[in-house]
């Protein structure tokens, strides 16, 4: 077996090494302990696969964390990924928006909103693409606008669990046909959390108000209720536009001193439960389309349009 010998310092110090035995060592250390990117740093405004947008001209891997700096709006027109994302390092506006709806951004580490807590508006803005949030997010940041939206009927689809506790932070359906969602529980302080008509939101998860009403959502936004065992739980006071319960969804809502309104229509599908523990006034219609309602006393529909909850009535269970 050939064997090469490396020098350290003194020429008696003699280390073989098995050419055979260390390449094999070689492959399981790439295998099993990958190279890990560097912190790529935006150098100006320009689009994300253009070198000269970014410091050192170097186009973030999908294994680079990566730093929107300063006020540069960074711009994506194709499908780009990065583990660590960080929008915003000083009191300026920086951006990260895509630009078409072939453009999908995926963050796979920790999304940052506003690191260091200063005054500036800091955006990810999903346009007509699609921005996965497939890390961790954090934005404890109080100072500033920190935005999280769709501007032009894209998604942003967030796989961890939101807290929205600052006035500062938003996540915004701003157009029709844009979609956000949520896979896991939504807790909102703030009414960080608004809906253009038309716009969509689906929990998959708990959604639960706190300490202000949750009120920006506008009478053509719809609300997606999927999971079984989860609440929508009111606190001060949830309005929305209209409400589904997708396939065997089953959400309960508990006893609050808060107002659970809907202005437009409340949609049961096949084999949801809606267990209601205080009152939901519905607006406008009541569709039950095969789902159940327990405490069915306390779902308040307040047009004469609501013919079809009185057709229905029959098939509703009571407590």
């Amino acid at each position: 077996m050939k064997k090469i010998a490396v020098y350290f310092g003194k020429r008696n110090t003699v280390l073989h090494y098995n050419i055979k035995k260390n390449i094999l060592l070689l492959l399981f250390t790439l295998v099993f302990f990958p190279f890990y990117g560097a912190t790529i740093i935006s150098a100006g405004s320009g689009n994300w696969n253009d070198a000269s947008t970014w410091i050192g001209a170097c186009v973030p891997l999908s294994t680079d964390n990566v730093l929107i700096a300063n006020d540069n709006v960074v711009l994506i027109d194709g499908k780009v990924s990065c583990v660590d994302l960080t929008i915003g390092n000083t009191s300026l506006s920086p951006a990260l928006k895509i630009v078409s709806a072939n453009g999908v951004l995926t963050s796979t580490g920790l999304l940052t909103m506003n690191a260091e807590n200063e005054y500036g508006s800091y955006t990810l803005d999903a346009g007509a693409g699609i921005v996965h949030i497939n890390g961790a997010l954090t934005w404890a940041s109080s100072a500033g606008q920190n935005i999280i939206e769709t501007t032009g009927g894209g998604t942003v689809i967030v796989d961890p669990c939101v807290f929205i506790n600052q006035v500062s932070q938003k996540i915004k359906v701003t157009s029709a046909g844009g979609v956000i969602r949520f896979n896991a529980a939504v807790f909102d302080q703030h009414n960080g959390i608004s809906v253009a008509s038309g716009g969509a939101v689906y929990f998959a998860d708990a959604y639960v108000v706190n300490s202000v009403v949750a009120s920006s959502w506008s009478k053509g936004s719809t609300a997606y209720f999927s999971g079984a065992e989860n609440t929508i739980k009111v606190g001060c006071g949830i309005t929305f536009g209209n409400v589904v319960l997708m396939n065997n969804a089953l959400r309960s809502v508990p006893a609050s001193d808060g107002i659970f309104n809907i202005l437009g229509t409340l949609s049961l599908s096949p084999g949801s439960v809606f267990a209601l523990y205080q009152s939901v006034v519905v607006k406008q219609h009541f569709e039950n389309r095969g789902g159940t309602v327990l405490g069915a006393n306390r779902l308040i529909c307040t047009m004469q349009e609501n013919t079809d909850f009185l057709r229905r009535l029959p098939q509703l269970m009571y407590w």
